[in-house]
């Protein structure tokens, strides 16, 4: 049962560290350019606390976010890109060789042991999501379209991310 314990604390700690949906700031976050009058490329870029499938989340939340924005009603997206960067750390792991003379009742002896040395290897994975979407007002048959204000209220709920003032 304590195991369980500091593995769900873990869990929420970690979850804490995720990058919020936000504004890039320091790196992380969504951002935007337009490319004409209904077509955007929306960005997100999540800190190696991130997972993937929240980082999908958010970059189709500021696409449909940016499609309400513009009087659109729905989109598509026609174009992604994984951008994830992976970062390796190695570290030494240190070595120790620890010996001592022992006074027994056979005589004296001596005990060495050794710690061998290694490598540390940690690979942070900080996942980036482009999107290249198409906005529009009516749904269309011919692709594969999102109805933003749907998109926009159900991944706010699953998130519990407030409406914007």
């Amino acid at each position: 049962m304590k195991r369980f314990i500091v593995i769900t604390i873990l869990a929420i700690i970690l979850h804490g560290c995720a990058t919020p949906y936000q504004q890039e700031k320091g790196g992380n976050g969504y951002s935007e350019t337009r490319l004409n009058d209904n077509t955007f490329n929306v960005v997100f870029k999540g800190s190696s606390n991130t997972d993937r499938d929240r980082v999908a989340d958010f970059v189709l939340l500021r696409s449909a976010e940016l499609t309400l924005e513009h009087g659109y009603r729905y989109f598509a997206i026609i174009d992604t890109r994984d951008d994830t960067k992976y970062v390796t750390r190695t570290t030494p792991i240190t070595h120790n060789t620890h010996g001592s003379d022992v006074e027994t009742a056979y005589g004296n002896s001596f005990h060495e042991s050794t710690l061998y040395t290694g490598l540390n290897v940690r690979v942070d994975v900080s996942p980036i999501l482009t999107y290249t979407i198409t906005c529009f007002d009516e749904e269309l048959d011919s692709v594969f379209n999102y109805n933003a204000m749907f998109i926009y209220r159900n991944i706010r709920e699953k998130y519990g991310i407030t409406l914007k003032s």
